[in-house]
């Protein structure tokens, strides 16, 4: 269980060893991230698994030519989570009658994370990534269980889910509200409802077996995350799960190499992370984000060593992957401990 950061370097240790400036901006745009093997989990693996091959044969019938690049230049299990969503927006009949998906699509002036053929009907690469998370925690997806998808937008991961196991309960929710809206008159089947900005959600005690956020605690200043983990607290079953993505050193040196973040402000985050703080950058001018303003919103970022002591008291740590989430954000699965 998290072996790996006994074995880490104690921050002070490391911020003597790196020095200051642009040495700690240099070493984090040059180190590699860690490489995760691809796996086609159980979402994939069964929606594909519906399809048979003359199914499969209509869908390539139907690509156009800058489809058919990605589908011949990709090989499994990408193929496998494009021959469904490939499926879904030519709306192969088959396929939506054998997935249970829908090609509906957000329209521009409705919040979505993506859009196009790669992602209709939802989004098979992350759901293979919250039920790939939850697996390798070992734990499972209750028959029967109750699931929360927090910060939903549109829906794009909720989506396929469902149309995976309809035996559980898929809960959504997000501030936005013109999301939930559109997903709440598209995609029946989800429960949906528009989040407040602060604590406490509109659920009852310990009624969930899992919480996954994607991209959000990535958000958070650092008492807005605080608290909303402790909110997770109060709607998990007792050993039920939270599984968050955040960013940390990882992500400050993909966004140098990618120009989305400037040397000098890296140094800042990266000074911050090795003194064991919190950072946090607001991001969102007097709009804020697609309408929803929050001054507690913008981009956060923190290490094992900031939050893992914060939650110790009523939480075990059951995962960390740094830099798991497109080779950018960092995986954390934590269990909700058995005693009140």
């Amino acid at each position: 269980m998290l072996d790996s950061l006994h074995r880490r370097p104690r921050t002070r240790r490391l911020a003597a060893r790196l020095g200051w400036g642009g040495r700690v901006v240099m070493t984090l745009e040059q180190r590699r991230p860690a490489v995760y093997e691809d796996v086609l989990e159980a979402p994939s693996r069964e929606l594909r698994g519906r399809l048979d091959v003359a199914d499969v044969a209509e869908i390539v019938r139907r690509l156009d030519p800058d489809e058919c690049a990605v589908w011949d230049s990709d090989a499994e299990p990408g193929r496998a989570r494009l021959a469904v969503t490939y499926g879904t927006h030519h709306r192969v009949p088959a396929v939506l009658e054998k997935t249970g998906l829908t090609p509906a699509t957000p329209p521009a002036e409705v919040h979505a994370m993506t859009r196009g053929a790669m992602t209709a009907g939802g989004d098979p690469w992350l759901a293979d990534f919250v039920a790939g998370a939850v697996r390798r925690a070992g734990r499972e997806i209750p028959a029967g269980g109750a699931v929360l998808d927090f910060g939903c937008s549109s829906a794009r991961v909720l989506r396929l889910l469902a149309a995976w196991r309809s035996d559980v309960r898929w809960v959504g929710c997000d501030p936005n509200a013109g999301a939930i809206d559109w997903a709440r008159a598209n995609l029946p089947g989800l429960e949906l409802f528009t989040s407040p900005q602060r604590p406490p959600l509109p659920l009852p005690d310990a009624t969930l077996d899992l919480v996954y956020a994607i991209s959000i605690w990535s958000h958070f200043a650092a008492g807005a995350g605080l608290r909303w983990i402790a909110e997770m607290r109060r709607v998990l079953t007792p050993g039920g799960l939270l599984l968050l993505t955040t960013h940390g050193f990882t992500s400050v040196g993909d966004f140098v190499r990618r120009n989305m973040l400037r040397r000098r402000d890296a140094a800042t985050l990266a000074h911050a992370l090795l003194r064991g703080e919190h950072a946090f950058q607001p991001r969102f001018g007097s709009g804020g984000d697609w309408g929803v303003v929050d001054p507690e919103w913008g981009m956060g970022y923190m290490t094992p060593e900031w939050l893992l002591p914060r939650v110790r008291a009523g939480w075990t740590p059951l995962l960390y992957e740094p830099g798991r989430l497109q080779a950018n954000q960092d995986l954390y699965v934590l269990e909700k401990d058995q005693t009140p």
